[in-house]
């Protein structure tokens, strides 16, 4: 059973950890400088994916600016692709529905709305069974960097800190 001092906060949207009286907060998007101490404690590659029915409409993957794109709102509305020889394109998307929420984004596509670039670990699962397909294969964007963060209170050992070091020591299970 949980007490008031072991409430967990799940949301892709970003709070305020300070006013909110959080002690950690697991973060994937680019920081900007805070109050905050951080920490990574993992990444993963993010896959550009549709449904087989939505890439199946269209002619060719080429000029992707035409698709329509599902934008998660806290990410820029523009995609950087690099490829394998590097060669890097800029790719401005045009947003056919913009959620705050990576399982959304997950879904929508599923639902052949559009493509948008997924977290691996979150894409995998619908690309083996076939409801997702990689667009672009040889391409990929920047990964996705896992950071926690926290209140510095104090720099003294806390359960907070102790929790983060866990955490970094579990990174490869991200």
């Amino acid at each position: 059973m949980l007490t008031d001092e072991q409430k967990f906060n799940f949301s892709d949207r970003s709070r305020d950890l300070i006013i909110k009286g959080f002690d950690v907060g697991i973060r994937a998007v680019l920081l900007q400088d805070s109050e905050l101490m951080s920490r990574g404690i993992g990444r993963t590659k993010r896959l550009l994916v549709a449904s087989p029915e939505y890439v199946a409409k269209k002619q060719t993957p080429r000029d992707l600016e035409t698709w329509d794109w599902l934008h998660f709102s806290m990410r820029p509305e523009k995609v950087e692709l690099i490829s394998k020889k590097p060669e890097t394109v800029t790719v401005a998307c045009k947003s056919r529905i913009e959620v705050d929420s990576a399982y959304a984004l997950h879904e929508l596509a599923i639902r052949g709305l559009g493509l948008s670039p997924l977290p691996e670990n979150l894409a995998n699962r619908a690309l083996e069974q076939g409801a997702l397909v990689r667009v672009m294969p040889e391409w990929s964007s920047a990964p996705l960097e896992f950071h926690a963060v926290r209140p510095d209170r104090s720099r003294r050992e806390s359960l907070s800190l102790i929790f983060v070091r866990f955490l970094a020591s579990q990174s490869d299970r991200l």
